[in-house]
């Protein structure tokens, strides 16, 4: 039998891999603005809400069933936070604010590639290790609640946000209620997050 955690985490890397070659072609043929804008943002939304899902149901938990819980959780947060500022900076970039104008889009497009890539292997890495830790049913219900939290997790980045802890689950939901009133506001087309096909 397939291990359900697994499954998960690889079909999640899987559908954000997607949504970033797709923004990465329409920016490379030099697309339609609106078409990049599209894609590109689809890509940053699921992104943010993949990092929260897992800052919020794997992290807790590898940081009690791992040996070196501790460690790995605070690389995990070291590196979701540069991630989140080079998402930060692709944003703005994309939406043309003027402090980004003079920056190569190539560079940033680039910079949010690296950091991305670093974060997929540190969780590849993090849930082998659980699911080799973890019983069947633990596993099994860890893989059912990421597309429910995905659902409901922020579409923004929030670098300078608590992502472990107390306060982290409460700073998610008012952060992710202010970026659903932005998103309304800006139009920003918001999809069903890349679990919800695992449910299928």
């Amino acid at each position: 039998m397939i291990d359900p955690l697994r499954r998960a985490n690889s079909t999640a890397h899987d559908e954000l891999a997607d949504h970033f070659d797709a923004a990465t072609a329409a920016v490379r043929n030099h697309a339609g603005r609106r078409e990049s804008i599209q894609k590109t943002d689809a890509f940053l939304i699921d992104a943010c809400r993949h990092l929260s899902a897992v800052c919020e149901v794997i992290l807790p938990v590898a940081q009690t069933e791992l040996p070196d819980g501790e460690s790995v959780v605070d690389r995990y947060v070291d590196q979701a936070r540069r991630t989140e500022h080079a998402i930060v900076q692709t944003k703005r970039r994309l939406y043309g604010e003027s402090h980004t104008a003079d920056l190569p889009w190539s560079q940033v497009w680039t910079d949010l590639g690296t950091e991305f890539r670093h974060l997929i292997v540190l969780e590849d890495d993090l849930v082998a290790d659980l699911s080799d830790r973890l019983d069947a049913e633990t596993r099994s219900s860890l893989a059912s609640r990421i597309g429910p939290v995905e659902e409901a997790s922020p579409t923004r980045p929030h670098p300078n946000s608590p992502h472990t802890g107390r306060l982290a689950h409460a700073s998610r939901v008012l952060l992710a209620r202010t970026d659903r009133f932005w998103d309304a506001a800006e139009g920003r087309i918001v999809s069903h997050p890349v679990h919800d096909k695992l449910a299928s």
